[in-house]
């Protein structure tokens, strides 16, 4: 609550000082995310990463990383469902 308070006093972005995930979605067939810790599952059919306040899991067909880098990842394919765990 501290750090979301100075982040507001301050008018930075949360993302930046708490380090939380940030998910950009482009229709059904991409997604984006930023700092994620690392990845726990991985297949055509699911994505599981860790991030820095719980896990992000992405189902659905075809999925592929088409890049990762230490900070953010793409994943395309058919997304069918997105749930943080």
């Amino acid at each position: 609550m501290i750090l979301e308070s100075a982040a507001s006093e301050l008018n930075l972005p949360k993302d930046v000082l708490l380090g939380a995930s940030l998910m950009h979605l482009t229709g059904h067939y991409e997604a984006v995310i930023e700092n994620y810790k690392n990845i726990v599952e991985y297949n055509n059919s699911v994505l599981i990463v860790n991030t820095k306040t719980g896990r992000i899991k992405i189902s659905g067909e075809n999925l592929q990383i088409e890049y990762f880098t230490g900070d953010d990842m793409k994943v395309v394919g058919l997304i069918k469902e997105i749930t943080i765990i």
